[in-house]
Parts: structure tokens; sequence; C-alpha cells
């Protein structure tokens, strides 16, 4: 595929040192490289690069190795250190492979982290654009920058659907959220509504004891009053069980009329009392037993 192989495209460069021993490890590196050897070739590397830190040429070199074993952070960082050199050639060599560095370290965080993504691309296509500046006959770069271009349309609108869904999904849950606490608020001023209408009529239940209460007490105290113990209408009481009509003189305590004397006497007769036990006639006193025990 050609934009694989484009991506995947990168320059070594034959690394010329003083030292016999740095060039020996450098030149041991390139041959493990071009036989895709990359863990060999990236030790090699390494070697020089401790004899000779501030080379551009093993720094590109050993940034393009760490990129070819997947370590494109660790790539990124040595390509950017072979960025001073005064080769113009190697200049517009390290700003291609930082394109792809960039590219792919964006890539593999697409799912992870979709800004840190979209800011890996972006830089991709500045060390592109600055390869063409250098090269404008470089195809591989004008390709590669067309087709990171386009991946970054993608993440973009990616990223915007992941925005809005996220904006979306917070906003349901802060209806969410705000419904259950109207719910619980409604609650709660039902709640203290039925309290609020609860309390007169336990207000007016005390106040309807309170009148049953005085009521009954009324009831009582005028029982009490119309409860009193009637006079017996007995001569020894000497009270007249008719009132003396209007125009006679009352007569003195404990003394009877003729007429009142037949009428208490004719009262007594017809009540469930023996007759022999009352003495008002004068004459004998019936003393025989009477016929029934009362």
């Amino acid at each position: 595929m050609k934009v694989l192989g484009c991506l995947l495209l990168i320059f070594t460069f034959p690394c010329v040192v003083n030292a016999a021993s740095t060039r020996q490890a450098v030149q041991k590196g390139n041959q493990y490289f071009h036989k895709q050897d990359f863990v060999s070739s990236l030790k090699k590397y390494q070697e020089a690069l401790e004899k000779d830190r501030e080379s551009n040429i093993i720094n590109f070199n050993i940034g393009t190795a760490y990129y070819k074993n997947g370590n494109f952070s660790q790539a990124i960082e040595h390509l950017q250190k072979s960025l001073l050199a005064q080769d113009v050639t190697l200049q517009q060599k390290t700003h291609y492979n930082l394109g792809n560095a960039l590219y792919k370290l964006g890539i593999a965080n697409e799912n992870v982290d979709a800004a840190f993504a979209v800011s890996s691309l972006e830089q991709s296509l500045k060390r592109y654009e600055s390869a063409l500046n250098l090269d404008t006959s470089d195809q591989d770069a004008q390709f590669n920058y067309d087709f990171v271009r386009k991946e970054l349309e993608r993440l973009n609108q990616k990223q915007n659907q992941q925005q809005q869904q996220q904006q979306k999904s917070d906003h349901q849950e802060n209806k969410g959220q705000q419904d259950q606490q109207n719910q619980e608020n409604q609650q709660h001023d039902q709640q203290q509504s039925q309290n609020q209408d609860s309390q007169p009529n336990e207000e007016q239940a005390s106040k309807s004891q309170q009148d049953q209460e005085g009521s009954s007490e009324e009831q009582q105290s005028q029982s009490q009053q119309d409860f009193q113990p009637q006079q017996e209408d007995s001569g020894e009481q000497g009270q007249p069980s008719q009132q003396i009509s209007s125009g006679q003189q009352p007569l003195e305590e404990g003394r009877f009329t003729e007429r009142e004397a037949k009428m208490l006497l004719d009262n007594y007769r017809q009540t469930e009392e023996p007759q022999g036990f009352l003495q008002v006639f004068k004459g004998k006193t019936d003393t025989r037993p009477v016929l029934k025990d009362w």
C-alpha cells in the first residue's frame, strides 16, 4: 500500500566521524538496519552515541531506529536534536521522519486522548511543510502531507462528535439530577402542606374535645340542679302537695286545711302501701294482719 509505504519510508544517513570505533559502530548499525534488524541496529547506534552524544547524524540514525522499533516518543526526541545540523539534506530528511513519527504517535493515541492525537497530526503537517520547503520535489513528503491532512479532518470530526455526545450526556445527567431535585422539593412541599393542613385539624379536634368536655360538665351540672330530692307528702313534714291559690292566707307551718287533708288521704290510698298502716281517721284501728306482705 502506497500510503503505508510512504509513511514508513525512513532515510538513513551514513555516519562520518573521526573516531574509528564510533565509525565502526555506526556502520555496523547501518548494516543491521538495512537487514531490517532494527533492534540490533539500535544497540549499535546507542554505542556510537555514548562516544559522541552531540552528533547530529548519530541522533538522526538512533531516532530512525527507535521509529522502526515502534518507540515514537524516543524517535521524536532524538530526531529533534538532529534538526540543528548545518547540512540542508540532513535537515530535510529529519523533518520528513519527524512528520512520520508525529503521525504515528498521534494515531496510536487516537482512542486514548483525541486532543493529543489532533495536536500530533497538526505538528506532523508542519514537519512535512518544512520538508517540502527544503525540497519541493519530494513527492513522498507531499503525498504524506495530503494523507495526514485528511486524517486530521477525520480526527477533528470524530472529536466534535465525541464532544457533542459528551455534552448531550452531561445535559441529560444534569437534567436527570435537576428533575430528581425538583421531585424531592415537590415531595418536601407536599409534606409541609400536609403537616400544615393537619395542624388546624388537631387544633379543631382539641377545641371540639374541650367543647364536649365543657358541654358534659354543663349537662352534669344541669343534671345535678334538676335532680333535687322531692319532699314527701307526709303529714309529719307538714308540706302541702298543692300550691296555695292566690287570695288564700297561708296556714301555719305543720297544719292542713280540711280539703288538703282529704286530698292527701285520697292520694295515699291510691298507692300500694297497706291501708292499715296509716292512722288518719278517728275510731278503731284495724289490727288485723295484712293480706299481703309488701
